[in-house]
């Protein structure tokens, strides 16, 4: 899963960039709107792959640990972006 994820950062902007073209014309902006429809689609899909591998008892036995992983992973992603923001200004 994390190779699939890896190559889709690699590859995404480079493959679909290319229908950011000028040369599209009038169609240009359908056409993104499309590509960000499939990607929240696609988005879906990797949660529900995700959901389907997890097992229930496997999450019960490590699940202090879990709980804190989950919690602590979202506090700090959300830390690290309110600085972020606040330093460089984004706001």
């Amino acid at each position: 899963m994390l190779g699939e994820l890896i190559v889709g950062l690699i590859l995404g902007p480079t493959l679909l960039g290319m229908f950011d073209s000028p040369l599209l014309g009038p169609d240009a902006p359908a056409i993104q709107q499309t590509i960000e429809e499939l990607a929240q689609l696609g988005v879906l899909l990797l949660m529900f792959y995700i959901g389907m591998e997890v097992q229930l008892g496997e999450l019960a036995r490590v699940g202090n640990v879990g709980l804190l992983a989950g919690v602590g992973g979202s506090l700090l992603t959300v830390a690290f972006s309110a600085l972020c923001v606040h330093f460089f200004d984004y706001a």
